[in-house]
């Protein structure tokens, strides 16, 4: 196991941690969870999409709502083969899986065609989301994806980022955002010690529990999405479709919450990576010094560089509460976006 999967381990330590091992996901017996329910869901390649799965009559659905490559509108359907592990495989990329948690959570793939090719772009969705203002304000850690020109699904000229973005309600259906880039916006992008890089923009409620994101600076529009999970944090994603600001890609939103000690952290871990891997990774605590160490031996600090987050030699993870990770090591590479979540 490469060592950023260290992180996501911790990553994952947390969000367990913090919602009592996970919530009701799906099982790791033969028995097929029996889940049928619509996924507001964001691509790493700049998709926003709904994606539909009905574990009984084993079949899935998706239309693209917002595309970065002139996709909207689209549609999509396909039967699932159960795996025995809490996950199934999709009929249009058999060689992949998909997670869909009772918990209102969706780890998945999508196919898509993209400058004349078929690309499996990994996906993050989410049940039920938000369409207060009240629903998404708050104080979010966040691991994004980002690339300069849309990516067709191959993430070059990509680069990853961390940070802390705050949402604060101006009306039920608008709200202001700052975001805070390789800084927490509660110290190092305030006052006299400002070492991160600030962005300050609008938010404003479109359809079918997506926000239309939009910077101060820009006349582009990206997306998001958020929902409150089981244990009570606020658990996003954001959409980038600005060439002029935030470019094309994701990034995955955690309402900024301390790591603590346990139980539920330990369990086995699905993910899928912008490298075109999928696997699982096996995770263990040592909650006497909220540190976390994977199948491989490698370990991961909780709350540096500040809370919320997991810091390897190399890379960051955050904790997306009920059982969701996210990860970026660009010692791996400088693309390297990682999205995992609890079988």
């Amino acid at each position: 196991m490469n060592i950023f999967k260290f992180f996501y381990l911790v990553t994952i330590a947390v969000s367990l941690t913090a919602c009592g091992g996970g919530g009701g996901g799906s099982s790791a017996s033969s028995e097929t969870p029996v889940i049928q329910k619509t996924y507001v869901s964001s691509a790493t390649a700049g998709e926003v999409l709904k994606y539909s799965v009905d574990t009984v009559a084993k079949t899935y659905s998706y239309e693209i709502l917002q595309s970065a490559y002139g996709l909207s509108g689209e549609k999509g359907n396909g039967t699932l083969t159960y795996n025995g592990d809490g996950t199934f495989s999709p009929s249009e990329s058999p060689g992949s899986k998909i997670i869909p948690l009772k918990n209102g959570l969706l780890l998945g793939n999508v196919k898509l065609l993209m400058n004349g090719t078929s690309k499996d772009v990994p996906i993050i969705g989410m049940e039920s989301p938000a369409t207060t203002a009240d629903g998404i304000a708050g104080t979010y850690n966040f691991v994004s994806l980002q690339c300069n020109n849309q990516s067709f699904g191959i993430y070059t000229a990509c680069g990853t980022a961390y940070g802390t973005v705050k949402v604060t309600k101006s009306t039920e259906t608008t709200a202001s955002f700052t975001s805070c880039t390789s800084g927490d916006i509660d110290s190092t992008c305030t006052g006299t010690t400002t070492t991160g890089t600030t962005t300050t923009g609008t938010l404003t409620y479109d359809s079918n529990g997506v926000w239309k994101v939009k910077a101060n600076n820009s006349t582009h529009f990206n997306y998001l999405v958020a929902f409150t999970s089981p244990n009570g944090q606020k658990v996003g994603w954001i959409d980038f479709n600005d060439p002029t600001v935030f470019k094309y890609g994701q990034a995955v939103i955690s309402e900024k919450i301390a790591i603590t000690s346990g139980a539920g952290i330990d369990g086995n871990y699905i993910y899928k990576n912008t490298l075109g891997g999928t696997g699982s990774v096996s995770l263990s605590s040592n909650t006497s010094t909220l540190q976390v160490k994977t199948s491989s031996g490698v370990v991961a600090t909780a709350n540096q560089p500040w809370g919320g987050f997991a810091k390897s030699t190399t890379g960051f993870g955050l904790m997306a509460g009920n059982g969701v990770y996210v990860y970026m090591d660009p010692n791996v590479s400088n693309s390297y976006y990682e999205i995992g979540i609890q079988k």
